[in-house]
């Protein structure tokens, strides 16, 4: 486009809060090892840890609703993660600002995939309806761990209707792989990369993976940093894309509309690839 349109901060969206003001309600002093759990520096889960161990000795007794959010269990998420498998009564899981890291994005990959194969209702497998994992330290590493597990087979079809992976390291790398598994996965209602650094390859590949089943769903790009600047002809072709498969009416998922792209208003692209098909 001539001059193409402006760079978009995620700061300057309304409502804006930073990752430091919503870290700071649960956060204590630690140490962050890049693709690894954030390790705390005294002690390994703190007050939470005789909660821990008993928790992860009687997964059974997991209700349907299980938080551990703010515990900072760090590299002991692992353990959460095997306990999961046994978690047969658990379907919604929350473990946001848990510390984890790559290693332990794997060992919950693994504990689905086990979810999956053991528990079946009707022709959908697996228990777990709602997975939080946002507020974390996973990388690309980890969300393609992630993103394997929950890509189905042919006609296969999985439990897992949630998945919150706000304000983690995602990446571009670590976006393409969840979009991938997005347009192969039908049971997928909601989906958050928002504040995930995903930049312009990550959100088009992510909204270029949407689907027929996705009509009804929301996907959450908001908070991340883009440039129309380049790769004009790719926004344009993506915007062409996701407006022909959801409708033009069914994009803007912000303040309260229905639409399915959560962030779709902050981002400014609709206007930009006006203007590029313009130019």
């Amino acid at each position: 486009a001539q001059g193409g349109s402006p760079r978009v901060p995620c700061s300057r969206a309304p409502g804006f809060r930073s990752r430091a003001a919503e870290r700071e309600e649960v956060e204590t002093k630690r140490v962050r090892k890049d693709g690894d759990a954030l390790v705390e520096e005294e002690g390994d889960v703190g007050a939470n840890n005789e909660k821990l161990k008993d928790k992860c000795v009687n997964p059974e007794q997991w209700d349907a609703q299980e938080s551990f959010t703010g515990w900072k269990v760090c590299n002991d998420g692992c353990k959460i993660a095997k306990a999961m498998e046994k978690a047969k009564g658990c379907g919604n899981l929350d473990l946001s600002y848990c510390g984890l890291g790559d290693r332990e994005a794997k060992a919950i990959a693994e504990a689905l995939k086990s979810n999956f194969r053991s528990q079946k209702t009707g022709e959908t497998k697996g228990s777990y309806k709602s997975l939080n994992l946002a507020n974390n330290s996973i990388h690309a590493e980890g969300m393609k761990a992630i993103a394997e597990v929950l890509t189905p087979e042919p006609k296969t079809h999985y439990s897992l209707e949630k998945l919150d992976l706000s304000n983690n390291c995602a990446g571009a790398d670590g976006a393409d792989a969840i979009s991938r598994m997005m347009g192969k996965n039908r049971t997928l209602r909601a989906i958050s990369l928002r504040w995930n650094n995903i930049g312009n390859l990550g959100v088009i590949a992510i909204c270029s993976n949407v689907k027929g089943q996705h009509k009804n769903a929301k996907i959450d790009i908001s908070n991340n940093m883009f440039d129309f600047d380049e790769d004009g002809e790719a926004w344009f072709n993506m915007f062409t894309t996701v407006k022909k498969v959801l409708g033009a009416d069914n994009l803007n998922g912000d303040d309260g509309h229905e639409g399915v792209i959560i962030g779709w208003e902050q981002t400014g692209l609709e206007k930009a690839c006006r203007e590029y098909a313009q130019s």
